[in-house]
C-alpha cells in the first residue's frame, strides 16, 4: 500500500473553520484581534472568507505564515504573552483568541490585567473547545 499525501490537507485541524467563522462575525466590532498561532489560521481565514487577492501572496512566511491581515494579527506564540496582551490595550477595543491548550496560564496571564473580561468560547464540531476569547475595552 502505497501513502500519499497529496490527499491530506495541509496543517488543518478540526474547529479551524469555526474559527474562520467567528472571525469574519466579530472583526468590525474590534479595532484590533489578536489570535495565538495556530499554524492554519491565517490561510484558513483567508480562504473560508473568500480572501484570494493575488497580493497576499508576497505576504506569507514560511509554513503558511500570514502576521496580519486587516485587523486581524496572528501571533507567532501558541499562547498570549502579556507583551501581545499589553500591545492589544493600546487600543480601545481589541479581542484576544486563545487557544484551549493555555488554560493553565490564563488565570494568572489576567490577572495581570484585570480590564480585560472572558468572552465566548469557539468550539470544534465534535462540542470540545479549542478557542477561548477575552475582550478589552477601555
Amino acid at each position: 500500500m502505497l501513502h500519499s499525501y497529496k490527499f491530506q490537507q495541509v496543517y488543518r485541524s478540526p474547529g479551524i473553520k469555526n474559527l474562520a467563522t467567528f472571525l469574519s462575525a466579530n472583526e468590525a466590532l474590534y479595532e484590533q484581534i489578536f489570535v495565538s498561532r495556530k499554524n492554519e489560521a491565517a490561510i484558513y481565514y483567508l480562504f473560508f472568507n473568500r480572501h484570494f487577492e493575488a497580493a497576499l501572496s508576497r505576504e506569507f512566511a514560511t509554513k503558511l505564515q500570514l502576521n496580519q491581515f486587516a485587523n486581524i494579527v496572528f501571533t507567532q506564540e501558541e499562547c498570549l504573552s502579556p507583551e501581545i496582551i499589553a500591545q492589544g490595550m493600546i487600543k480601545q477595543n481589541s479581542l484576544f483568541i486563545i487557544n484551549a491548550g493555555c488554560l493553565e496560564r490564563i488565570p494568572a496571564l489576567f490577572n495581570q490585567f484585570p480590564a480585560i473580561t472572558a468572552g465566548p468560547f469557539i468550539y470544534q464540531d465534535n462540542g470540545d473547545i479549542i478557542f477561548h476569547t477575552y475582550h478589552y475595552q477601555k
